[in-house]
């Protein structure tokens, strides 16, 4: 099954943290979308898998 989304023009990097343009991306993005599970001390205990799924950036 294929999705069509609309991208901004830059993503931003958590890891970096900075913006990064798409047009400087040269390899696939991969996305993983839950919803976390906590106890009453806030330690996530289990999480459901929303969504998942890989970006490949073509010319």
């Amino acid at each position: 099954m294929n999705h069509t989304f609309i991208l901004p023009k830059k993503l931003y990097d958590i890891t970096a943290q900075q913006e990064v343009a798409l047009k400087d991306i040269e390899t696939s993005l991969y996305i993983y979308m839950y919803d976390p599970e906590y106890d009453d001390n806030y330690t996530m205990i289990g999480k459901k898998t929303l969504f998942f799924g890989e970006l490949k950036f073509v010319d």
